[in-house]
């Protein structure tokens, strides 16, 4: 009961707020630092057990990784149209973000999402290529399919409003993150036109 308890609390609306701001800062590899002054906060860097440091304490990463598993295991269990197999306790988890999720006004789903891919790489340096599917600075993946490329167009665009969103009151924390989003954004327009230059060819 104690540890469900423990869960719950990283639900509230501050808590959520910098488990996201955090899990974007890893995945754009922000400068933490520089995130904290543009955001104002001082003394709030937390040493992780990887040898980087993060907005959240370790215990909040031990809730984090609770409910994100539980969102991991939920959404595979759904899949297979088994949702009477989720326990009161997880289905509780699951609607206890969805509650700061909308106060935040952001897509309880997508919110879910990214929770669910910090269940895989848990902020760990060495895991961080599953932070966004299918990406990579490499041209190996101008190879992919179009609805791949689709997919990573999709959440660097969900990306950019879930940081608008996040900071709506503070452009130069904002501006952090845009930047790196957009590093990325012409990396695969870049790609896309060629899969499609490629495509359009091969069909002449």
């Amino acid at each position: 009961m104690h540890s469900f308890s423990k869960a719950r609390r990283l639900t509230r609306k501050p808590d959520l707020h910098r488990a996201l701001l955090d899990i974007l800062a890893f995945t754009y590899k922000i400068d933490l630092c520089d995130l904290t002054v543009a955001l104002g906060w001082t003394k709030c860097l937390h040493p992780t057990r990887h040898g980087t440091s993060s907005l959240l304490t370790p215990e909040e990463h031990v809730r984090l990784l609770h409910i994100s598993k539980v969102i991991e295991k939920s959404r595979k269990r759904l899949i297979r149209s088994r949702r009477s197999f989720l326990s009161q306790a997880d289905i509780t988890i699951i609607n206890s973000i969805v509650a700061p999720a909308r106060k935040l006004r952001l897509l309880p789903s997508y919110v879910c999402l990214l929770l669910e891919l910090y269940c895989r790489h848990q902020m760990q340096p060495s895991k961080h290529r599953h932070t966004i599917r299918y990406f990579s600075k490499t041209r190996l993946w101008r190879w992919l399919g179009e609805s791949e490329q689709r997919t990573l167009q999709e959440r660097l665009v969900s990306d950019r409003h879930l940081v608008k969103q996040l900071l709506t009151h503070n452009e130069n924390a904002a501006s952090l993150y845009q930047k790196e989003i957009q590093v990325c954004t012409p990396l695969l327009t870049q790609e896309f036109n060629f899969l499609h230059h490629r495509v359009k060819y091969a069909t002449c």
